[in-house]
This record gives structure tokens, sequence and C-alpha cells, in this order.
């Protein structure tokens, strides 16, 4: 659903992603990522991955959850060829991160269920191969 707004969410409650209208966003590029990067919560729900949602920002779970949006998103960019500038998604990656602080594994935790994340959403592009 594309609505006149300044942010991208996913809403658990009614499994709806929530756009920004295509003409507030600078470039399709980053149209794309922040589509992904909700598309990559989407995937999460119970009825899909069944991923643990964090209910509070900067709570462990939320981070988590951000963290494999964000390495989802950059998963299905590539796999995409979409080409965009990965600086902010650095940064932000680098701030969810830090939320864990000790725990070495997170990372690779995170990398897990992103792969999965992607691998869900671009299932959905071969199945539109497959039509056409």
């Amino acid at each position: 659903k594309h609505k006149f707004i300044d942010e991208a969410y996913y809403m658990p409650s009614k499994d709806l992603i929530v756009l920004p209208d295509t003409s507030q966003f600078k470039n399709s590029l980053v149209y794309y990522s922040t589509a992904f990067h909700e598309l990559s919560h989407w995937t999460g729900a119970a009825h899909r991955l069944n991923r643990v949602f964090g209910k509070f920002f900067k709570s462990k779970e939320y981070a988590f959850e951000e963290l494999v949006a964000e390495l989802s998103t950059a998963l299905v960019c590539g796999s995409l060829s979409i080409t965009k500038d990965f600086t902010n998604n650095t940064a932000y990656i680098k701030s969810w991160i830090a939320a864990f602080k000790n725990d070495v594994t997170i990372f690779f935790k995170a990398a897990a269920f992103a792969q999965k994340s992607a691998d869900y959403i671009l299932a959905f592009n071969q199945e539109l191969k497959q039509v056409a």
C-alpha cells in the first residue's frame, strides 16, 4: 500500500506493508531498497518464516530483526543486480550489532535468517520467470 507519508513500515497485526508514494523517493533504487527492507520484515510473520519481532525500539529482538532485514535487503538487491550505495546500510547494520555488545555470533545468526528471508523474496522472482 502506498501513501503520502514520511516512513515505510510493516504492520504485523494487519500483515501489511506501507510505503511512501513512489514520487517521494529520490530514485527507483532507493524505492526498491526500502521495499525489500519492508518485505524482509514481512517474511518474518508467523505463517512465513516465523521470526520473533521486537516490540520495543532498541530491544535486542528489535535490533536483531533490523539486522536481519538490512542483510536480507543487501542480498536481494545483489541477487537482482540492483546497485546502490551501501554506506548508510553499513552504518545502520553496525548500530544494530552494537546492541549485542559481546555476542560475536550475532552477525552470523542474523546472516542465516537474512539468507532465508532473501530466498523467500527471490522465490517470487523465480515464479514470475516461470509464468513468462
